[in-house]
């Protein structure tokens, strides 16, 4: 079978499978596991190339997803229970160990890569966030930007190198010249956080507002024994933390330190608090920013560096870096 005929018969089975997924009561905590499963398995981005073993291994999981969901619709919609956690184990391993598996499966497979996502990440946002791209046109003109240096070897997710190239072109900024004195700017910043954490070797790391910046994967996947946090708002971090966990699965990935997704607001001392929280406050810490503090009136400015104040005061070995 071709892969075109493999990516028909992909799609054929998402379209059979979504009217069980929206049967589900809107209460069953594992029906927005199952839309994002379903959406993750059958879209094919034009531009990515999907071998013939890439769809037959996406094939399988739809069919061990299709298993999975007339399962739940004839059950009380209770969550899982050990002997159906036991019972899932088997499935999972007898069809398709690497792109789907129930909530639990995903936890013990986020563990092995060194990977987690803070639990709350795994819901959709409410609605009426749903309107908006939790990728801002600055992040996709600077992850563009940032592609251009070939040296970083950066996942095509994370470049958005058609939509921030789109995005220069609107502005009219279409010289590459032009392009190539931005990405030098960006780079230098990136490459500049990347030489001071050096310098430190802070044994743990948090970004904030880190959009879609490669550092956390790249540094827990070199560093080994770091553990690096990376924030942003919700609706943003839901996305990028998809983005990393596929990512991670499909190059069979492990990373040498720790990385770990989180929604966090800068200028909520309790968001903050909850994402050093993850960390070993016995142990030193560095704060990392980078491209945030333009986006702030003066009145936000002042609140971020009060909450950031009271957690330098408060742990004392932390540095920030910015």
């Amino acid at each position: 079978m071709s892969r075109l005929d493999l990516l028909d018969e992909l799609q054929s089975l998402a379209r059979l499978i979504l009217p069980d997924v929206l049967a589900l009561s809107p209460d069953d905590p594992l029906k927005v596991w199952f839309e994002i499963q379903l959406h993750d398995l059958a879209s094919v981005p034009e531009n990515e190339q999907l071998s013939l073993a890439d769809a037959n291994e996406r094939l399988h999981a739809l069919k061990h997803l299709q298993y999975l969901v007339q399962r739940r619709g004839t059950s009380d919609g209770s969550s899982f229970g050990e002997s159906d956690r036991s019972d899932n184990l088997d499935a999972q391993n007898s069809v398709m160990p690497q792109y789907t598996a129930t909530p639990f499966q995903v936890q013990q497979r986020t563990r092995q890569l060194h990977f987690t996502i803070e639990p709350s990440l795994r819901y959709d946002p409410p609605a009426e966030m749903r309107r908006f791209d939790p990728v801002s046109p600055t992040a996709k003109i600077v992850g563009y930007l940032r592609g251009l240096d070939q040296t970083l070897n950066l996942d095509h997710a994370t470049t958005f190198r058609h939509e921030g190239k789109q995005l220069l072109d609107d502005l009219q900024i279409q010289n590459p010249r032009t392009h190539s004195s931005l990405a030098v700017l960006f780079q230098s910043r990136y490459h500049a956080i990347n030489a001071m954490l050096a310098r430190n070797q802070p044994p743990q790391i948090i970004e904030f507002a880190a959009g879609i910046s490669p550092r956390g994967l790249q540094w827990a996947g070199s560093s080994r024994g770091t553990i690096f946090v990376e924030s942003d708002l919700p609706q943003l971090m839901s996305h990028k933390s998809r983005l990393i966990h596929n990512s991670l699965l499909i190059q069979k990935r492990q990373l040498q330190g720790f990385l770990h997704c989180c929604g966090a607001d800068v200028l909520d001392s309790n968001s903050i608090q909850n994402c050093i929280s993850v960390i070993d406050d016995e142990s030193s810490f560095a704060l990392v920013t980078e491209g945030l503090l333009l986006y702030f009136t003066a009145a936000e400015m002042h609140q971020l560096f009060q909450n950031f104040s009271e957690v330098l005061h408060r742990y004392p070995d932390a540095i920030w870096i910015t």
